[in-house]
């Protein structure tokens, strides 16, 4: 398949509504945190499972359900080929970092249902580690973006802001 020159509406619309959600996630870990610490001191799910908490699982299911989608429509249209200039070290590097990216927004949702579901604490901290990578690979990423766009000034930014027609 020939590299597409954008990405379309939809990819771009998952690819911010994702980023969106994923920000919520951290900024309101609050309430499932003190759920999740009240069920391992009592084994049961009491009154700290808050209204945040299970938003935090509902957004967790959201973002694992729109992952999927990004996944079908990226094998569906493909995505832009690198810039030429780029060197290949930094093209293997930025496939690795994408790849990397949609596994760990797979297995944060994942490990965390499972850590619920089952009362198991081992899911629990394969989640924790799994939100430290992501936030290393988003900031990696963010970094990855500035470059391309004011040091190599490829315009990376406007692939994920206008769709191709």
């Amino acid at each position: 398949m020939e590299a597409p020159a954008g990405y379309t509406r939809s990819q771009i619309v998952l690819h911010w509504l994702i980023a969106a959600l994923v920000a919520f996630q951290f900024l309101a870990s609050d309430g499932i945190e003190a759920a999740w610490r009240a069920f391992i001191r009592t084994q049961v799910v009491g009154d700290a499972f808050s209204a945040l908490a299970l938003a935090h699982i509902v957004v967790g299911i959201t973002i694992l359900l729109l992952v999927g989608a990004r996944l079908w429509l990226r094998l569906k249209h493909g995505a832009p080929a690198p810039d030429p200039a780029e060197p290949r070290v930094l093209q293997w590097l930025a496939k690795l970092a994408h790849f990397a990216l949609y596994v760990v927004l797979i297995i944060l949702p994942l490990s965390g249902l499972v850590g619920w579901v089952f009362g198991q604490s081992q899911p629990i901290e394969v989640h924790q580690i799994a939100k430290t990578i992501l936030l290393v690979l988003v900031g990696l990423h963010l970094l990855g973006v500035l470059f391309h766009q004011f040091i190599w000034k490829t315009g990376v930014l406007r692939r994920m802001f206008v769709p191709v027609k």
